[in-house]
């Protein structure tokens, strides 16, 4: 979410036309997509990109919240497990610089005019 909302004020505020900012909204979409493909199709043993993919610890996270036993580094691997507290802390880590950057490019924006919306 944090991500979108990131994405969406550098469209606002570096492209002028709103017709390109719909499409960069797609982004957080594919990324995600990307990950998900990476934990479930390539056999890594390294958890780094776990910790640092927050769409994938996400995905970890929430798996673990409804199974109730930690994931495997991924899915090809299943020999080794994932550490949740390095997982949650990623995950927050990037929340947390996320809003951050948000908030500061919140004060960037300015108002555009309501027919150049229409248009698009």
């Amino acid at each position: 979410m944090s991500l979108a909302v990131l994405i969406e004020l550098v469209s606002l505020i570096k492209i002028n036309t709103l017709y390109y900012a719909l499409y960069i909204l797609y982004i957080p979409m594919f990324i995600a997509m990307t990950s998900y493909f990476i934990y479930t199709l390539l056999s890594y043993s390294n958890p780094v990109i776990d910790y640092v993919d927050s769409f994938l610890s996400t995905m970890i996270l929430t798996a673990y919240s409804y199974y109730g036993h930690r994931l495997p580094i991924s899915i090809p691997d299943y020999n080794s497990t994932v550490s949740i507290p390095y997982i949650t802390l990623g995950t927050l880590v990037w929340a947390i610089v996320l809003t951050v950057a948000d908030i500061s490019l919140l004060r960037k924006l300015y108002l555009r005019q309501v027919e150049e919306q229409r248009m698009f």
